[in-house]
């Protein structure tokens, strides 16, 4: 399966290209769930305590609240609903190794460590050496981590893993961090292991998008996450998330973290503003529903 937010899943129902009968026109039916984009600014690592998570509501005309499940895998029958707050990429991330980048690569070495790349390569003209790719890579995580005038690290929005990585000392061989990270990732398809070289493509597991993010020195700009569900929308008068524990009750839910207001929206599109039902919460963000993608067949 694809990862990544520029590789998102798209859940899209797709009629068998046929001729109408008694015309040329060829139709295609599209999407029939609801594409969900979402901003949101405000919030830290540490904004949902450990070991609990996000979970997404909507309430419908009739005044039934469905809960929304982000990551689907249809063809094998697999959903994970929640959602969590994560830092994007990390110096300190043990699995963010040449085994899961390189392909057909055994080995466990850091990318932020010369021993990933075994010969000096030419890029541009410019020779470099494999400690000179290993530093690109730091630097690069410094960016998204550290850099002048940022508020703080870049934010991946996730779908929720209780996984926990592994604690890999420093002094294990590449073989020992190779195991203990494949060990780790397989426990869920979801499990997420930031790339440096494309943020928006993990080396492993899935990104709805991020946090709000913006630096200067390099200038860079990364506001926004999407979310599809192939739970139609169409009547949907208010959305909220809560913050809840390892298990969902639907009628005991878990205290508010963020809670909509309708907004004047474009054409089929719902459009709320959301912000943290604390008057000293932080956290605020947008979301834009695409709830008719179901009704507008596309004419050849």
């Amino acid at each position: 399966m694809n990862r990544g937010w520029a590789r998102t899943l798209v859940f899209a129902s797709l009629l068998p290209l046929v001729a109408s009968l008694g015309c040329d026109a060829l139709t295609v039916r599209t999407f029939a769930g609801t594409v969900m984009q979402f901003t949101i600014t405000g919030v830290s690592a540490t904004t949902i305590p450990a070991n609990q998570h996000l979970e997404l509501w909507a309430r419908t005309q009739y005044d039934d609240i469905v809960r929304i499940e982000g990551y689907y895998d249809l063809a094998n029958g697999k959903s994970s609903p929640g959602y969590m707050i994560r830092q994007a990429i990390s110096l300190n991330d043990p699995c963010m190794i040449d085994g899961y980048y390189f392909e057909n690569n055994p080995n466990g070495n850091l990318l932020t460590t010369a021993a990933a790349y075994p010969s000096s390569t030419t890029a541009g003209g410019v020779l470099q050496t494999p400690d000179q790719l290993a530093q690109q890579v730091v630097d690069r995580i410094h960016q998204l981590t550290d850099p002048p005038g940022a508020t703080g690290p870049l934010l991946a929005i996730l779908p929720f893993d209780p996984n926990v990585p592994p604690v890999v000392p420093p002094s294990a061989s590449s073989a020992e961090r190779k195991a203990a990270c494949d060990a780790y990732t397989s426990q869920s398809p979801i499990t997420y292991v930031g790339n440096p070289f494309q943020i928006t493509a993990p080396l492993r597991g899935y990104v709805y998008g991020f946090a709000k993010f913006v630096s200067v020195t390099p200038p860079a700009n990364y506001d926004g996450f999407r979310i599809d569900t192939p739970t139609n929308l169409k009547v949907v008068r208010e959305i909220f998330f809560t913050v809840e524990g390892p298990t969902v009750d639907p009628l005991n839910r878990g205290p508010l973290f963020l809670i909509s207001q309708m907004t004047q929206g474009g054409v089929d599109v719902v459009h709320f503003d959301l912000k943290s039902p604390d008057p000293m919460g932080t956290a605020t963000g947008t979301a834009a529903l695409l709830t008719d993608l179901d009704e507008d067949p596309v004419q050849f």
